[in-house]
């Protein structure tokens, strides 16, 4: 059996997790890694952290890069995009960042840069924000609206594969 191990981040941002997250992470991820009969990482680091965090054995971890599924999927017709830009109003340019709300994430720290550009150098740069909204979301939302944000800033929750793949055609950059 395999096991696909994504990150560690339990263990390395330790403040972005509850001591229940960090304990429930600890005992799924060793608990899987002992069990499996191979262990899957995105990249020769994870692999080397998880040898050295856990003791896997080398022989048990293997490197299988994450492959982009966006290429399975046409490219979105014009009329597509236009009315993904119709339906979420979106403005002509945005910045696109395609994440679940997990603390970790750092979604706050992305708001926080927008007030900053907003406030030192009064340029507005418009964010549109795509995944699944988790128990984190409230305090995304409070630090938004204390920002000041709310006007500049769009949440759409999770979207179909069609509607990401038209984000990402009509963002300025990610």
């Amino acid at each position: 059996n395999l096991y696909q191990v994504y990150d560690l981040q339990h263990l390395h941002l330790r403040h972005f997790f509850t001591p229940r997250e960090r304990l429930a992470r600890e005992i799924q991820e060793r608990t899987y890694c002992d069990k499996a009969s191979l262990v899957a990482v995105s990249s020769s680091w994870g692999k080397e952290d998880l040898i050295r965090q856990y003791g896997v054995p080398d022989s048990k971890v293997v490197v299988v890069p994450f492959a982009p599924t966006l290429d399975a999927y046409a490219r979105p017709s014009d009329s597509e995009l236009a009315a993904t830009r119709r339906k979420y109003s979106l403005p002509d340019q945005f910045i696109l960042y395609p994440s679940q709300t997990w603390a970790h994430k750092n979604h706050i720290g992305l708001l926080e840069s927008l007030a900053i550009l907003r406030d030192r150098q009064h340029i507005i740069v418009p964010l549109v924000c795509s995944g699944r909204r988790n128990d984190f979301f409230p305090n995304i939302e409070r630090r938004m609206r204390y920002l000041g944000l709310s006007d500049q800033v769009i949440f759409l929750g999770f979207v179909s594969p069609l509607v990401l793949l038209c984000l990402y055609q009509l963002c300025r950059c990610l």
